[in-house]
């Protein structure tokens, strides 16, 4: 399902975004696909979290989130890569991963 999600950021926005997913200040706008790996990102951790909780011990699922969430975030960030994803996305799914963080 496609769904079109309507997002108003400020250039102030964008440019935070943009540090943010380059590790470092930049004095660029985060852009479109950016910011669209980036949710994504948030998005897809935060149902494997939810789809973790309501599955049953003994389900792959479980099995394949303990499995990848047991690694320490680097070991994660390959894992994420070697699956063709890009750095703001990985960056969105970490965040989404932290209790308490600031996406």
């Amino acid at each position: 399902m496609i769904t079109n999600l309507r997002l108003d950021l400020t250039d102030r926005q964008r440019n935070d975004l943009a540090c943010m997913l380059a590790g470092k200040k930049v004095a660029r706008l985060a852009t479109r696909a950016e910011i669209t790996d980036y949710v994504t990102g948030l998005l897809e951790r935060s149902l494997c979290e939810s789809t973790a909780v309501r599955a049953t011990p003994e389900s792959p699922v479980r099995q394949q989130l303990a499995g990848a969430l047991s690694f320490d975030e680097q070991q994660l960030v390959e894992q994420l890569r070697a699956a063709g994803k890009n750095d703001s996305y990985i960056r969105g799914y970490i965040k989404a991963g932290r209790p308490g963080a600031r996406a």
